[in-house]
């Protein structure tokens, strides 16, 4: 049994030092010659409210993004909903609109939806222009996000 639907959501501003993460987690993504059916890549640069209303269509939904203090700076982690949602909004972002607030709309507009969604964050202590993402991040970030889909199908074909 194959997973449903997953959307990888890339969040951030290409121009922008660590902010491009999302953007370029999604490009090496891309290049995978291991990308499982059902995995839909979308680079939305800095508007994510753009997609929130694709979400309900979609089991899974991973974002990827900087965040402000979700760490020690540099450090990628996965959250759960649960996790992220109760995080102050004041740490929810590097954006005008963070994706906490994006993804409480979502919530709001589609009480009912069964989406899981999941943050791969890239922590860090501020965005400025003079500062570019690390290879080994962008590296990180997406071999992180390819094991939530792999793990996704493996939950959902009855292997642990």
């Amino acid at each position: 049994m194959s997973p449903g639907p997953c959307l990888v959501i890339g969040v951030g501003n290409a121009m922008v030092g660590e902010d491009a993460f999302g953007g370029t987690v999604i490009a090496l993504l891309r290049r995978r010659a291991d990308l499982p059916a059902g995995v839909d890549l979308v680079d939305a640069q800095t508007d994510l409210l753009a997609f929130i209303d694709r979400f309900a269509a979609y089991d899974r939904v991973i974002v990827v993004d900087a965040v402000i203090g979700a760490g020690r700076a540099g450090e990628i982690a996965a959250f759960d909903e649960q996790t992220f949602a109760a995080w102050p909004d004041t740490r929810g972002g590097a954006h005008q609109v963070s994706a906490l607030t994006a993804l409480g709309l979502f919530r709001t507009l589609y009480p009912d939806a069964g989406t899981r969604i999941t943050l791969v964050a890239l922590s860090v202590d501020r965005v400025s222009s003079g500062t570019r993402v690390p290879e080994a991040a962008i590296a990180a970030g997406a071999e992180l996000v390819a094991r939530l889909w792999f793990a996704a199908a493996d939950h959902k074909s009855g292997l642990q």
